[in-house]
């Protein structure tokens, strides 16, 4: 490509996905009820507002010790279920999931066929594929600060979802 250095900063899914995408209903007793089409295995994950840009400028400032690595911008890996356990804490509400097939979900609303292939893809191989072990140089948490769910949900962020 021409290029003296190259490295690659992958993002992982956004802690916000759980109030947009995949945005809880509330039942008849006030519970939040979110649904995920499929299993219930862990997702990589991470604030993209805060994590992307100290992780990209942290590479181009040392662009010699990141040449050709892959970094991943994993700041936790958990279940729909632990995602729920910390939002119903944080809020102070009870909350459950609710796994629904796939085929089931791809119905639900204009692109959510394309969800539930992506979740599909998640629980056959993982978040970043199914060589990530190989392809993995380095982990976001290296080179800057991402914050945890449950710091991510401290900051107040999601309410301008809700």
């Amino acid at each position: 490509l021409g290029f003296d250095y190259i490295t690659a900063v992958e993002p992982a899914a956004y802690y916000s996905n759980w109030f947009t995408f995949f945005k809880p209903e509330e039942a008849d007793d006030g519970t939040l009820v979110w649904t995920w089409p499929g299993e219930g295995k862990p997702v990589s994950q991470f604030d993209v507002i805060t994590g992307t840009g100290p992780s990209v400028l942290a590479a181009a400032k040392d662009p010699e010790k990141y040449n050709g690595r892959n970094i991943l911008l994993e700041a936790d890996l958990l279940s729909p279920a632990e995602i729920v356990e910390s939002i119903s804490k944080t809020l102070g509400k009870q909350g459950r999931v609710v796994y629904a097939d796939p085929d089931e979900f791809s119905l639900r609303f204009p692109g959510a066929h394309e969800l539930a292939e992506m979740v599909k893809w998640f629980n056959e191989f993982g978040y970043y594929g199914p060589e990530t072990d190989e392809r993995k140089h380095g982990s976001g948490k290296e080179i800057s600060d991402l914050l945890s769910f449950d710091e991510w949900l401290q900051t107040g962020e999601y309410n301008k979802y809700l």
